[in-house]
């Protein structure tokens, strides 16, 4: 997958009309005088990875060393106004003073011979986190050591005494090995005291969704604790799928993560920056005494246990089924009251009552990741209760636990209407069996809807358990 790299000039910042450029078009190997352009003739320009309103990136190779590396440059015009000029500088000297695996490193910064300043930094092969998110919020067990990631990068940031004062999913790179990195230092800021990374601008500066309260004032103090608002905004959207707005809801409730979340988001959103984590260090912290609650949530389950609920790459059906609490009994119901709401192109409602409206466009499929902290209880059958629409071209439905995988396809269309069947343990291939089973890693259910039918399928489903 190609590299989204930030180009720090996002639409609600500054509003410019451009036209998206080649790669020779942005950094030409020589100057208007035909000249070489020192610092870059030493680059083979591969791709443009972004454009925007100050500047573009380019992915380019390392003629000698082969290296792959994003060039940043700043716009001609705007290279030689002091004020832009000075912040472009300003993200480079951010950059080299931060050294870790979970921020971008930078490897040169110059001047062309027309003036045109340019920095060469890392090449991080993967989507943005704003990119990786409309796939849909992430389970908790892959969210927390992801925000964590966040939080080391930016700690050391902090530490060299440096706030990022733009923090957003658009700005955060996820690698393929699945690393974050955060990047964009353009609007970063000292709060050491005066020094070459203190910034020109006099009003607010920041993506305003993701401003912390102080920032939205001509004058408001930035200093770490800004950035860990920012955080606990993305904290929420990486867990719920969207950032949170006035009296929003506790993610317990919401996504049903440990209590201990909502207490840690609470206090990265408080107004008053003195009441929140002081840095992401002190943040970090406290998410790392979540650890205890991967294994099987139990200090706050109480032996009950939590499905995590992550959308399919090629998912256009949006379930949200089966996130909530399911009871180590004989009944493994997959109905429960707690119920991830996912938003990603689709709509689901959830009823007072337990029942569920799911909209189906096409085809979708929604894969549960299960905590489970011991083994299933023994179990029959698969029970469904549901009212839909319109006819369904597919159902399938399958469960593992990481060395055997039960699956079953229903051999004929979901009726429309009604549909009250049971499964049996013997319809599934290989027969249902959770006797010798470890505990349950994933459960997976397909829709399809019939061709030639209408736009998208609403399913009413009241009842999907194991019994």
């Amino acid at each position: 997958m190609a590299q989204e790299h930030p180009t720090g000039m996002d639409e609600e910042r500054v509003t410019v009309k451009i036209s998206y450029p080649t790669p020779h078009s942005v950094l030409s190997s020589s100057s208007e005088s035909g000249a070489p352009v020192a610092g870059l003739d030493a680059y083979e320009l591969l791709e443009p990875l972004g454009a925007g309103g100050m500047g573009t990136v380019v992915k380019a190779r390392h003629k000698m060393l082969g290296r792959l590396v994003a060039i940043k440059t700043l716009r001609k015009e705007l290279s030689h106004d002091p004020l832009f000029a000075r912040r472009f500088q300003k993200e480079a000297q951010a950059l080299a003073a931060i050294h870790h695996p979970n921020v971008v490193a930078i490897h040169d910064f110059g001047a062309a011979v027309d003036g045109t300043l340019f920095l060469v930094m890392e090449y991080v092969e993967g989507p943005t986190l704003r990119r990786k998110l409309k796939h849909g919020p992430l389970p908790f067990v892959e969210a927390l050591p992801l925000i964590r990631q966040i939080c080391k990068g930016l700690e050391q940031a902090h530490k060299a005494g440096i706030v990022h004062r733009d923090l957003k999913p658009e700005n955060i790179l996820i690698g393929a090995d699945g690393r974050p990195h955060v990047a964009d230092f353009g609007l970063a800021v000292t709060h050491a005291g005066p020094s070459a990374f203190a910034s020109f601008a006099v009003g607010p500066a920041g993506t305003l969704t993701y401003m912390a309260p102080e920032q939205k004032v001509s004058g408001g103090a930035v200093i770490p604790a800004t950035d860990v608002f920012a955080l606990g905004l993305i904290i929420y959207e990486i867990l719920s799928g969207h950032v949170p707005e006035g009296a929003f809801e506790p993610l317990s409730s919401l996504v049903g993560t440990p209590p201990e979340i909502d207490e840690i988001v609470r206090r990265c959103l408080q107004a008053d920056p003195l009441r929140r984590f002081a840095n992401a260090s002190l943040l970090y912290q406290a998410l790392s005494r979540q650890d205890r609650a991967l294994p099987g949530l139990t200090s706050h389950i109480n032996r009950r246990t939590l499905l995590f609920a992550g959308v399919g790459s090629s998912a256009l059906v949006l379930l949200g089924l089966g996130l909530g609490w399911m009871h180590l009994s004989r009944k493994i119901d997959l109905l429960e009251e707690k119920i991830i709401k996912i938003t990603n192109g689709a709509r689901y409602t959830a009823h007072p009552d337990g029942s569920a409206s799911i909209e189906v466009e096409k085809k979708g499929e929604i894969r549960f990741q299960i905590v489970m902290s011991e083994s299933p209880p023994t179990v029959e059958c698969l029970r469904i209760r549901c009212d839909s629409s319109a006819p369904l071209k597919g159902f399938s439905f399958s469960v593992t636990d990481g060395k055997t995988t039960w699956n079953y396809v229903h051999p004929k269309p979901v009726p429309q209407g009604v549909w009250n069947t049971v499964i049996k343990a013997e319809k599934f291939t290989p027969a249902l069996d959770f006797k010798n089973a470890s505990s349950l890693k994933e459960a997976v259910l397909t829709l399809e809807t019939s061709p030639g039918g209408t736009a998208s399928t609403t399913m009413v489903m009241h009842e999907l358990a194991f019994e």
